[in-house]
């Protein structure tokens, strides 16, 4: 369970193989950032209305190095850059040391805020996409 950003998840989910099996790596994340791996789970969603998963944990399993590498990158490096990287441009002094035109800030500060917001939105989107039972659409 996760509160605020800080708790445990499940990163690194593979599709459901023929018998409706998953396998999905524990996670302790501190500001929604993947901290420490705690296990790996060969798990079952089960059917949920509402936000948010449930699940059944069948087995634990080795943590796999390579998924847990790709894990940090993603968490620590590539999604702070998709996220903020307009945001960086968008500071005054970074603007101006540039030398972009003064006419064009406001207009881009506008596009850097709205792209962070749908970023964000597409991002929490495919994350609970994943979860979701494939007979539950």
């Amino acid at each position: 369970m996760r509160l605020s950003g800080i708790g445990t998840t499940l990163l690194g989910v593979r599709p459901s193989d023929v018998e409706d099996e998953s396998t999905a790596t524990e996670w302790f994340t501190f500001i929604y950032l993947p901290v420490v791996p705690l296990a790996r789970c060969r798990l079952r969603f089960l059917p949920h209305t509402g936000s948010g998963f449930s699940y059944e944990i069948l087995a634990r399993e080795p943590l796999h190095g390579r998924e847990v590498l790709i894990t940090y990158l993603n968490g620590w490096i590539l999604t702070p850059i998709v996220l903020f990287s307009p945001l960086v441009l968008a500071v005054r002094e970074v603007w101006s040391a540039i030398g972009l035109p003064e006419s064009w800030y406001i207009p881009f500060l506008a596009f850097a805020i709205l792209w962070l917001i749908v970023a964000l939105w597409i991002l929490l989107d495919r994350h609970e996409a994943k979860y979701r039972s494939p007979k539950l659409g």
